[in-house]
């Protein structure tokens, strides 16, 4: 039984229903009916608009749309098409969902997508296995597979595989970057090349180009970063001010490195952390006598210390101030105790120790001192205090 409606007058839709077809519906034209006997393959939804469909073997498949899926041959099934231009070019792929205006247009031989959203996975061809779920998301793509987009433009020039970009415009710039996670809008979204990244925040690794195996949390996290890799960041706007460096590790809210390109750096806490806990009290670090070699018994140390000038401090610094300089406002009224990075690269550089590693010169413009590496020459000196005593003492007993 066919039942067809057709009222050109008031120029509404026409609707084609026919039983005998197995058809649910056959199709929405508006404007006109356009008759015909459409499609003799098994349960199939197909528009007649612009083709009559001669297949006779396509089945499973869905299609609501002008041009939707009308170039579909024999091999072509269970495809799912509801938009003007959806699925247009898919001849023999299977076992895809396209819902939007041009969405998975271009799609001949690319199975196991789904692509919702206007222009999503517009230019597919042949790529597999991908999620596109936005407005112009995963637009370029042609045979990248296993990818998930979604968000508006998310992953748009992607044209590789196995990435994740959740959030509007995140990955949006990536073409040839593989397995690299975004969540966030604009996370990751200069990067074009990296692999690897995994960018959790908005606007996390924004300026990314070829930085790979990074792995950020929060929002603004490592936004700066253009090619630096091997990097953990974690914490809102931390490393902003890190652009190429290598290997690091940087916690905490707003946390930055002492340069924007050091390498194999660890910076716990922002400028005001003022206490750093822990139940341990010592660090442990490798020592092994098998990995070590040219050792030799430390030369004098007594000399060198008694030449250290402790000394008690406020902090004034100069960041806490808008022009960099300070006049006094925002002193800390604390009193510290420590050295003066300044005292303790002059005292290496006279003695010939620079291998004692007082002074950490990463940032010329802002020296810390390490004063850890004092142990080991305070040890020695004790030693060679006690040396003095014993030969004291056996002038006295004498």
């Amino acid at each position: 039984m066919s039942f067809n409606i057709n009222n050109n007058a008031f120029n509404i839709n026409n609707i084609v229903l026919d039983e005998s077809l197995n058809n649910t519906l056959y199709y929405l034209n508006t404007n006109n009916l356009l008759n015909g006997t459409g499609p003799t393959g098994p349960s199939n939804i197909t528009p007649v608009t612009l083709r009559q469909s001669t297949v006779s073997d396509a089945y499973n498949n869905t299609n609501l749309g002008n041009a939707s899926l009308s170039s579909v041959t024999s091999d072509g099934l269970g495809n799912t098409a509801i938009g003007s231009f959806s699925l247009t070019s898919n001849t023999f792929a299977d076992y895809n969902t396209a819902l939007g205006y041009n969405t998975l247009y271009t799609n001949v031989s690319g199975y196991f997508n789904t692509s919702i959203g206007a222009y999503s996975l517009y230019s597919n061809l042949n790529g597999v296995n991908n999620t596109s779920i936005g407005y112009d998301s995963m637009r370029e793509n042609i045979s990248g597979v296993q990818n998930t987009a979604i968000g508006v433009g998310s992953l748009n020039g992607n044209t590789v595989d196995n990435n994740t970009a959740i959030g509007f415009y995140s990955l949006v710039s990536n073409t040839v970057g593989a397995q690299n996670t975004a969540i966030g809008s604009s996370a990751l979204g200069a990067n074009i090349s990296g692999n690897d990244n995994t960018s959790i925040g908005y606007n996390s690794m924004g300026l990314n180009d070829t930085g790979k195996q990074n792995t950020v949390i929060g929002s603004g996290a490592l936004s700066n970063n253009t090619s630096g890799e091997n990097n953990v960041v974690i914490g809102y706007i931390s490393g902003t001010t890190l652009t190429t460096g290598n290997n690091n590790i940087i916690i905490g809210f707003n946390t930055q490195p002492s340069s924007n390109n050091v390498n194999n750096e660890i910076t716990l806490g922002n400028n005001t952390i003022a206490t750093l806990r822990c139940n341990q009290t010592s660090i442990t670090s490798l020592s092994d006598k098998r990995d070590k070699t040219s050792i030799q018994d430390l030369g004098s140390c007594l000399p060198i210390i008694d030449k250290l000038k402790p000394i008690t401090f406020k902090w004034d610094k100069r960041e806490w101030y808008p022009n960099g300089i300070s006049d006094g406002s925002k002193i800390d009224n604390n009193i510290n105790i420590g050295f003066l990075a300044q005292d303790l690269k002059k005292l290496q550089e006279e003695n010939n120790v620079e291998y004692f590693n007082l002074v950490y010169e990463s940032d010329s413009n802002k020296l810390e001192a390490t004063s850890g590496n004092l142990l080991i020459p305070l040890i020695k000196a004790v030693q060679e205090l006690s040396y003095k005593v014993k030969i004291l003492e056996n002038k006295i007993n004498k």
